[in-house]
């Protein structure tokens, strides 16, 4: 029976006693409160009150289980006690007017007790006791009620059967119809994302369909066809709690994956974490490991595995071909050392060209580079130096200009240098000697000087061992074809020739051999 200072509680036990008591002081019957299952009752009507003996009867019947408190309420919208001044105050109207203010505090201070207190993050604790009473919530910020609750996870799940089954409907499309009745006792949710439709076995997209009242209607334009199987099914709540177990963090009974076959491992998963699995694969053959094998001769199956590996016999050169038959493929001999650049014959053998000849030849000035081609060990040269800087019709010195042969090596890289011709001016000071025209350092081909008192043609210097099948001339040779040779005079066109004498000044090389 729980007591405070201005109430007591009781629970009917005994529904033929009536009477029961309370022991707080009261200023006036009137001040009695008797609350019965949470409804106010009414004195007079529903029970009296007997101060001196600090009890209330029921004047209506009770029932067992039934919760009654009783309590006190001072009046506290009035004074019980007027004062006057100049007038006579008995000590029983101090008392009065003491009580009542004493009487008031003391109801504040259980009214207060019975309150929420707000802990230290500042929300209010019930200290796990049963809030009652709360009404129905229209806000999203209301407190609600369990049944209000239930009732919404109730319609939510759409059950239809005392086995727990979700609703599901199935229905013959006609390739008309649009609106399907899905019979059920719930009032069903008005969202299309609340049902899994699918039309002869292909699943729906949401927007393809609508949910009201029960009635589930295809968008226009989307109507089943024509005998084709419609199956619908509800799964309302079901659908968060999917949401639910996607983001579990592990699941509640471990599963072990494991692999056989070609290859064996197993691996425990939760789903809290990645897990490895250690893969161990068959054997399906007996080759020592250990082994090397020189020109294997493998085996494999129709997956690809290696069945058999033993040592082979190995690949040999290939065979020449003769005037009667053909070669056959193999390997290609190694060439001996010194034969870098020989040739391989169709008869296996290393051999070098017996005969090569060719033509090069560089008339624009600049630097270049020659490989002499190989199995060649001679070369003539034709080389022409720059002339030199004219004065108006007076012009620089020729280049010079010869005709040599040179002992070379095959596959050596000789540099060429071809000349620029001098510059012409009037001014002495400005004009400039032509440029040597060189083949590496078998010969340079001298420029001619500018003109200045007088000019002189470019000398000649060769290599000691070079052979001179050709001599310097007032007016060099003039190039022709791809063999030029020291018959080659035609004076309309030379090179190392003074501009002011009709000439091309720059430097000319030719290679024949």
């Amino acid at each position: 029976m729980p007591t405070g200072t201005t109430y007591v509680d009781y629970t009917v036990t005994n529904a033929s006693v009536l009477t029961y008591y309370f022991t707080f002081p009261i200023l006036d019957v009137d001040h009695i409160v008797v609350v019965r299952n949470g409804t106010t009752m009414v004195q007079g009507t529903n029970y009296t009150v007997n101060q001196s003996a600090g009890s209330i009867t029921f004047l209506t019947a009770i029932a067992v289980s039934d919760s009654i408190r009783i309590s006190r309420v001072t009046e506290r919208d009035a004074a019980l006690v007027t004062f006057v001044d100049g007038a006579t105050t008995p000590a029983s109207d101090l008392n009065l007017a003491f009580l009542q203010n004493f009487y008031i505090s003391q109801e504040t201070d259980d009214v207060g007790g019975l309150s929420l207190d707000k802990n230290a993050e500042g929300n209010y604790e019930a200290n796990n006791i049963r809030i009652v009473n709360v009404g129905t919530p229209t806000a999203n910020g209301d407190a609600t009620t369990k049944s209000y609750v239930d009732q919404g996870i109730s319609n939510a799940l759409t059950y239809n059967n005392s086995s727990g089954y979700l609703s599901s409907w199935t229905f013959t499309g006609n390739g008309s119809q649009l609106a399907y009745t899905l019979t059920s006792s719930n009032t069903l949710l008005n969202d299309a994302r609340n049902y899994l439709v699918a039309v002869s076995g292909v699943l729906q997209p949401f927007a393809a369909y609508t949910v009201t009242s029960n009635v589930l209607t295809f968008v226009a334009g989307n109507a089943p066809p024509n005998g084709s199987a419609i199956n619908i099914v509800a799964i309302g709540f079901a659908r968060s709690q999917i949401g639910s177990a996607i983001s579990a963090d592990k699941w509640t009974t471990p599963r072990t994956l494991s692999l056989s076959g070609d290859a064996t491992g197993s691996a425990s998963v939760d789903g809290s974490a990645n897990a490895s699995i250690s893969v161990a694969l068959a054997t399906v053959n007996s080759a020592d490991p250990s082994n090397l094998y020189t020109n294997v001769n493998i085996k494999v199956d129709q997956k690809g595995r290696v069945t058999q590996v033993a040592n082979g016999s190995g690949a040999t050169n290939f065979t020449a071909a003769t005037s009667g038959s053909a070669g056959t493929a193999g390997l290609v001999p190694a060439p001996a050392a010194g034969q870098q650049y020989a040739i391989l014959r169709g008869d296996a053998s290393w051999v070098y060209p017996t005969t090569f000849s060719g033509v090069r030849e560089w008339s624009t000035t600049g630097t270049f580079t020659w490989v002499v081609p190989i199995n060649i060990n001679s070369v003539r040269v034709l080389g022409v130096g720059a002339a030199g800087g004219s004065y108006s019709s007076l012009g620089g010195g020729y280049g010079a200009c010869a005709e040599m042969v040179f002992p070379v090596v095959g596959g050596e890289t000789i540099t060429i240098v071809i000349g620029a011709g001098g510059v012409d001016d009037n001014s002495n000071g400005n004009r400039t000697a032509g440029q040597s025209t060189s083949f590496g350092s078998y010969a340079v081909f001298g420029g001619g000087t500018k003109y200045d008192s007088s000019s002189s043609g470019g000398s000649i210097i060769g290599a000691s061992n070079g052979t001179i099948t050709g001599t310097a001339s007032s007016l060099p040779y003039r190039i022709k074809g791809v063999r030029p040779s020291t018959t080659d005079l035609i004076p309309s066109v030379y090179y190392g020739v003074p501009t002011s004498l009709g000439g091309t000044k720059q430097g000319y090389l030719a290679l024949w051999w």
